[in-house]
């Protein structure tokens, strides 16, 4: 699969409200190498295209990041065979996480605020370091109400940061995979695999960050 339109272009298009969803569609069935390809298409360009393309209020911006935020999500865990995948983003200000997606066959976004205390999504987004768990529930920084989606058992669990790209060693994003497909816990190459793209997801959802932040 090749990609001839300029990032610009593709960015814009996705400024538009009716077409929530086609990144997501766009990136589900690509093979990781493209996906990483895409990914770096689209970052190299990013921050110029904001400026470039005719956003004309905040819910243009909003959508745009929407899309993205939602098809990072669904790449991610099929990229990691993660049965449930989250992308928190992190307000330093607030001590908060920030969960951010598309409702399917919606344009209405769907938000939940975490403190960035407690739990392990708490332990990653203030030190920045990874945590793999194999037996979640048994983890000393386990806590069900903030690590634990409603109505769903975790057992294997992968936080990973995401890192500025404008402050060293700042985390501006935390992504949540559950439960790796054959009942088998993440591993090393899961964790290499998932930062040989972080850098270039870096740069977007950092301003994902400074734009919800901001609302």
């Amino acid at each position: 699969m090749t990609f001839s339109n300029s990032a610009g272009s593709i960015l814009a298009t996705l400024t538009q409200a009716d077409r929530i969803g086609l990144l997501a569609a766009r990136v589900k069935d690509l093979p990781v190498v493209e996906f990483i390809c895409l990914l770096d298409f689209i970052t190299a360009e990013f921050n110029l295209s904001l400026r470039a393309i005719d956003l004309i209020n905040n819910e243009a911006i909003e959508t745009l990041l929407e899309q993205l935020l939602d098809a990072f999500t669904i790449k991610i865990g099929q990229i990691l065979e993660a049965d449930r995948t989250t992308i928190f983003l992190v307000n330093q200000e607030t001590k908060q996480l920030l969960f951010k997606t598309v409702k399917e066959n919606t344009i209405q976004p769907q938000e939940l605020r975490l403190p960035m205390t407690v739990g392990i999504l708490g332990h990653v987004a203030t030190t920045g370091e990874a945590v793999n768990v194999e037996d979640a529930e048994n983890h000393p920084l386990f806590n069900e109400e903030i690590d634990r989606p409603p109505n769903y058992k975790a057992q294997t669990i992968l936080c990973m940061p995401i890192f500025s790209t404008t402050k060293l060693n700042e985390t501006v994003a935390v992504v949540q995979l559950l439960n790796k497909a054959g009942d088998v816990p993440f591993n090393e190459e899961d964790e290499k695999l998932f930062r040989s793209f972080a850098d270039s997801m870096g740069i977007i959802l950092e301003s994902c960050q400074s734009f919800y932040v901001a609302a």
